[in-house]
């Protein structure tokens, strides 16, 4: 008897790439959908409300923030943030998660809202 050897192929399905999606999706900590949005800002601390430092917001959601800047902040610094943009108008306290240099040379920075 005469039997014909089966060629090993892999086909990529459609169910293993959406697959792959949704894990890289669970695996973001983010709790709320992030909007593209690019505003100006300033950042300031309670105890200097006077000083004042420039930023660009470049989207926001529910839990926080991330914008643009050329000052390096650190995590876990702790800062108000006041926005005014059209009908927007937003001053809260921040908390930096993450931040890190772009090819620029100027520093993309991550941050939550914390309650007052």
């Amino acid at each position: 008897m005469i039997t014909k050897k089966r060629k090993n192929r892999r086909v990529k399905s459609r169910k293993s790439s959406q697959a792959r999606s949704r894990r890289r999706r669970s695996s973001e900590k983010r709790g709320s959908e992030r909007s593209q949005f690019f505003a100006a800002a300033s950042l300031y601390t309670e105890l200097s409300p006077d000083v004042a430092h420039k930023v660009w917001v470049t989207n926001i959601s529910l839990g926080g923030l991330s914008f643009r800047t050329r000052r390096q902040y650190e995590a876990g610094q702790s800062f108000h943030i006041q926005l005014e943009a059209g009908p927007i108008e937003m001053n809260c306290p921040i908390k930096i998660v993450w931040s890190r240099q772009n090819s620029e040379g100027s520093f993309e920075v991550g941050a939550e809202f914390i309650p007052d």
